[in-house]
Order: C-alpha cells, then structure tokens, then sequence
C-alpha cells in the first residue's frame, strides 16, 4: 500500500510540521547511509531500523505526531523526520514498483470537505463544542484555495493561521495557535472553506463572516449567554485567545445596538481575561464571577421583557 500522505510532504510541510533544523539533519543522516531499513506493512504502516539500534514508525491512517520512536525525544525527532524521507526516497527509487496514482484531491480540493464525524474523530468532541460556540458567535475568515503553485490550503483567522499541509488529511494540520485551543481553530477553519463553498465562493483568496446569532431574535443576548458560560465552564485559566476575541467582538455588536450595559459586562470580562493571561495585578477572580452573573441577569432581564 502507497502512503500519498508522506509522498505528498515536502520539505517546507515537514519544517512546518518540526522545524528545518530537523528537516536538514535528517537529510544530512540519509545522504550519509544512517538512514533507516524501511518496512511496510499491508495496512501501510511503515517502520524503520536504524543502524544505531534506534526503531521509529508512522502508523497507518494518522499524522506525524502519532508517530513512534524508541529515542529519548519527547516529540517529533530526527529518525521520524528521516523515516519519512527514507520512504519518499525509496518510494521514488527507479528499482522500486511502480505505486498507484494517488487518489488524494488535486489542487482544487477544500477542507470543507471534511465531515463533523470526520473533526470530531481525528481532533475530539471537545474541539467541536468550542467551535460551535465561537460559531453562533461569528467569526471572520480570510480562506486561500489551493493552486497548482501554492497547493496548501490555508485560512486566516482573527488570531491565527491554519494550513492544511497535505490535501484531504487533517493529521497534517498546522496552525500557529497554542496548544490548548489547536483543535478548535483547526476546527474553524474547516466551517470557513465549507461557508464559501456553500456559498459558491471560488476566488482563489476569499474573505468571509461565518456564523453569528446577533439580529437573529437574540440580539447579541444569546451570543453573550455562551460566551459567558463557556468562561464558566472552562475557567479564566483555560481561555485562550479565540475566546477573547469574541467577547470583544460581542461586545461592539451590544453596543453598537444601544445595549450598553451588557457591552460593558463583556468588555470588562474580555479585559479580567486578558490580565490573567498576562499576570496583571488587576486580575480579580471575585470580578470576574460579578460578571459572569452580571451576563446572565442582564439577559433573564432581557427575556422576561424588564428594561435593559
């Protein structure tokens, strides 16, 4: 079985996905004969043995990160780096069998193409529910198809850029999001390519609101509500920055259809948020709470049809 997934990684997706520093030495390891004896399974799982007594392996169906290695690294090393040129190497060697075509999508492909069920596999449910709020929310997107000269697809978000290295693989995604919110951006940038695709948005480079309840019967309320519980739920601590900026985003929305007391609420939540990401003194976890509970009176208030 061919793996178009690690034939279809050049040399920039690995240092995207590592770092070129690793990309280098693990080519310079392969041109100096320390490269691996190369082992493919049915299923396409590919092991290496290296003369040093050192195994890696890329299993089947999953990206780089789940791949193995017996060195002591801690992530992703110069024998997983050079197990992948190795098998491009030889995949590519005049003596080797001819491989099938790929059957991997072109330059025209979308990551919108990727299913919930899909998102929720490979990146957790828990990506989705955030993701879900940040879209009744709404949030802005500036997408770049792929071409035949610039074949990764890649979508600006409001605090970072995510690129799908390797077309119709979400294990190759890279984003310069941190950790902790990785999956939820991936996540939203995949709703961004399937909004202007449902839309009939071909432009090479597209820029898009997706998603949004303000004027929907809540006027902005409802997206206050979530953004509100989730703070709640998932604590100042765990907040990154998607969160913040849709609170300030909510925010102008309230204010800018007159509703100035609830603006204020998320204006002085997204900033108590931003003090404790930066250790300000001014973090105060009781103010924090008020407003939190601020959020929820102002919108019983607003329901049960007392003045705002």
């Amino acid at each position: 079985m061919t793996r178009a997934d690690l034939l279809a990684l050049t040399p920039d997706a690995l240092a995207a996905l590592a770092n070129r520093g690793l990309v280098k030495r693990a080519a310079k390891d392969l041109d100096a004969g320390a490269g691996p004896e190369i082992t493919v399974s049915p299923d396409g799982g590919v092991d290496g043995a290296f003369p040093d007594g050192t195994t890696a392996s890329l299993p089947a169906g999953a990206g780089l990160e789940a791949a193995r290695c017996s060195c002591a690294a801690t992530g992703t090393c110069r024998h997983r780096i050079c197990l992948v040129l190795a098998y491009q190497r030889t995949a590519a060697a005049p003596e080797a069998p001819e491989a099938p075509e790929a059957q991997e999508p072109g330059p025209g492909w979308s990551p919108g193409a990727f299913d919930d069920d899909a998102l929720a596999r490979v990146l957790g449910r828990r990506a989705l529910t955030a993701a879900r709020r940040a879209l009744r929310t709404g949030y802005s997107a500036k997408i770049r198809r792929p071409t035949a000269r610039e074949p990764v697809a890649q979508v600006e978000l409001q605090t970072c850029t995510v690129r799908f290295l390797v077309p119709g693989e979400l294990g190759y995604v890279h984003t310069d999001a941190v950790a902790a919110v990785r999956g939820e951006v991936t996540v939203l940038a995949v709703w961004a390519f399937r909004a202007a695709d449902e839309r009939g948005l071909a432009g090479e480079e597209i820029r898009l609101e997706v998603g949004g309840s303000a004027g929907a019967g809540g006027d902005g309320l409802d997206a206050a509500l979530d953004l509100a519980d989730q703070v709640l739920l998932e604590g100042a601590a765990h907040t990154g920055p998607v969160l913040a900026t849709a609170l300030e985003r909510t925010a102008a929305d309230l204010a800018a259809s007159g509703q100035h007391w609830p603006a204020a609420a998320l204006g002085d939540l997204a900033g108590q948020l931003a003090a404790h990401h930066d250790r300000r003194a001014d973090h105060d976890p009781a103010r924090v709470a008020e407003l939190l509970a601020e959020v929820h009176a102002r919108h019983r208030a607003a329901r049960g049809g007392a003045a705002r």
